[in-house]
């Protein structure tokens, strides 16, 4: 599921990578891959946005994703 959604990402359908994303991490809130999937979607989100609004919203996301990542 993890491999799609990266595929997705890399072929800039990032809504769609993201929707994968966030069911890999339904499945498994502890899953560091998902983790990481998730938080790179939502940043490369945040740099194609225009609103900075929307921008920042996918940054604190991402950055609330990656802060669950255990050490």
């Amino acid at each position: 599921m993890l491999e799609r959604g990266r595929a997705l990402m890399e072929q800039g359908h990032l809504k769609r990578a993201l929707a994968i994303a966030e069911i890999a991490l339904d499945a498994d809130r502890s899953d560091p891959d998902a983790i990481a999937l998730n938080a790179e979607i939502l940043e490369k989100m945040a740099t194609e946005e225009r609103s900075f609004i929307a921008r920042n919203f996918y940054l604190a996301a991402a950055r609330d994703s990656r802060g669950k990542m255990k050490p």
